[in-house]
């Protein structure tokens, strides 16, 4: 009894590194749980790792440790305490959660992983645990190996996860689901859009996601976990694929509208009359976009209905409506596509339409000059003859007359030209 007061009590404040550490005992799992940590830097350099614990039944003391990303084995079991701010770039990152609480971690291999999860589920065998294990690298082949030999995974799946080239698609095993896909973002600062693969498998309790690196659309999805907002925390691990697979097709909308607006910009450019090299670099690289929009979205169909005729127990009954709603996603992104492809071509029309009409106004003028000068060519071809014996040579006022023939013969097609619309652009 006095070592656990003795635990509970607050430390005293360290003067090294201004942290103030609050202890906690083994059992605060159940009574007030872990759900996000919090990080920042003491002046010495040192990293600092805090942890809040956030229930149902309110926040708990927070522990703050000096030293390096790494929990204290004796109290905290395997694994890094990660700082949530951004836990998107971190290689290896886990998320266990149930209706009544959740931790988070970083982790510096599959390992840790698998410790941490086994050491969670004596500690709670009764809690409905779910894990997210998440790994942003697909390209080694000794770690994806030693992940597809943890979680009994099939054989073929290894080659599919390094194959950044895959179509998307649906497969069903029997200890697992997976789905592969195509995230896509817009970056700003290129001006174009970037195309990266992952990877989602699951289990009754468990869901493994692979990226190409670090960085995805799936913010808001971890928010939402530790705040235990909507069903996310209350259903199993298909309602938190179907959160994963939501998630990249809501960014297939933004990357969609961001599109769109890239064309409406080409079209007012086009209007103008401005750069038309550099527009019609810009096309052809926006056709190519939507091109490769094309090839991630279009399979997402056959990869829903594939999920919607599926006879797993992964995926339950109550899915149905939920699966529903990512195929009118799908179906309406596809659409968007088309349309923005036909807005392309259109523009490219557009641009050749406009390129051929500059084309034919050069050519009118070129073709209104050339006829101006036919009858001078011919006039002064006449009058420039070395013949001895012509009317006109001996005429006092010839020069002139030939110039005033020459004036009122321009004058006239000019006039001519001019009734037929020739001059109006």
């Amino acid at each position: 009894m006095k070592d656990q007061n003795k635990r509970n009590k607050p430390r005293k404040r360290d003067s090294h590194t201004g942290i103030t550490a609050l202890a906690q005992g083994g059992g605060y799992r159940h009574s007030k749980e872990v759900e996000a940590f919090s990080s920042q830097t003491s002046p010495q350099g040192q990293a600092v790792v805090g942890g809040r614990v956030i229930t149902s039944g309110g926040e708990a003391d927070v522990m703050q440790v000096a030293g390096p990303l790494v929990s204290e084995p004796k109290e905290r079991g395997v694994g890094d305490i990660h700082p949530l701010n951004d836990p998107q770039d971190t290689r290896f990152y886990g998320i266990a959660y149930c209706s009544a609480w959740l931790e988070e971690r970083a982790f510096e291999d599959e390992e840790a992983f698998f410790a941490w999860k086994q050491e969670l589920s004596k500690r709670a065998p009764s809690e409905e645990l779910i894990f997210w294990f998440n790994i942003n690298d697909n390209m080694d082949k000794e770690m994806l190996a030693r992940v597809q030999r943890r979680f009994d995974l099939h054989p073929l799946v290894r080659e599919d996860i390094s194959d950044v080239r895959q179509r998307p698609k649906f497969e069903e095993y029997e200890q697992s689901l997976y789905i592969l896909l195509k995230m896509l973002t817009y970056s700003e600062t290129k001006e174009a859009m970037e195309r990266e693969q992952i990877s989602i498998f699951w289990g009754r309790d468990w869901v493994l996601t692979i990226q190409e690196h670090g960085g995805d659309v799936f913010q808001h999805l971890r928010r939402r976990l530790r705040e235990g907002i909507g069903l996310l925390r209350k259903r199993g691990s298909d309602y938190l694929v179907y959160g994963l697979f939501s998630a990249i097709l809501d960014r297939y909308f933004v990357v969609l509208d961001r599109l769109n607006d890239r064309i409406e910009e080409l079209e007012d450019a086009l209007l103008e009359q401005t750069g038309h090299r550099e527009l019609l670099e810009d096309l052809y690289l926006l056709r190519r976009q939507l091109m490769r929009v094309r090839k991630a979205v279009w399979p997402v169909r056959e990869i829903v209905r594939g999920m919607q005729e599926c006879e797993s127990p992964m995926i339950q009954e109550e899915m149905s409506a939920y699966l529903r709603n990512l195929l009118d996603e799908s179906m309406q992104i596809g659409d968007m596509v088309e349309n923005a492809r036909e807005l392309a071509a259109s523009l490219m029309d557009l641009h050749l339409s406009t390129v051929n009409t500059r084309m034919g106004v050069a050519m009118r003028w070129l073709a209104m000059v050339s006829l101006t000068f036919v009858p001078l060519n011919l006039i002064a071809a006449i009058y420039g003859m070395n013949f001895k014996y012509m009317p006109e040579l001996q005429w006092r006022y010839g020069y002139f007359g030939i110039l005033g023939l020459m004036v009122l013969s321009a004058s006239g097609l000019t006039w001519l030209f001019y009734s037929r619309g020739w001059f109006r652009s």
